[in-house]
């Protein structure tokens, strides 16, 4: 097992939703949260709307390491969040990154 498997995790994801999406892809942004603060691992979970752009989301994320970030990605209600949000999102990516210092 190398170090960055046992470091901690942050990520940076991103959804911009469809036009007229953005009510219904916030609100099923917002039941997610309090599920993921639940998540073995879970350090920092936060959820951000750009200023400018309405439609724009952002979730910064710190997971313990490795592994409970990759749990995370699988977990059921992630899952079902995808599958409910998924015709109300345009586009969407997420960045893992380990902390240089």
């Amino acid at each position: 097992m190398s170090t960055t498997d046992t470091q901690p995790v942050h990520c940076v994801a991103f959804n911009i939703a469809k036009p007229g999406c953005e009510d219904k892809l916030r609100d099923a942004l917002l039941e997610l949260v309090p599920q993921v603060h639940q998540e073995e691992g879970f350090v920092r979970y936060d959820l951000h709307q750009d200023l400018d752009d309405p439609r724009r989301f952002v979730i910064t994320e710190q997971w313990r390491d490795r592994a409970t970030f990759d749990a995370h990605a699988c977990a059921p209600h992630v899952k079902a969040f995808e599958a409910k949000a998924g015709e109300w999102i345009e586009s969407g990516f997420y960045h893992p990154l380990a902390r240089i210092s």
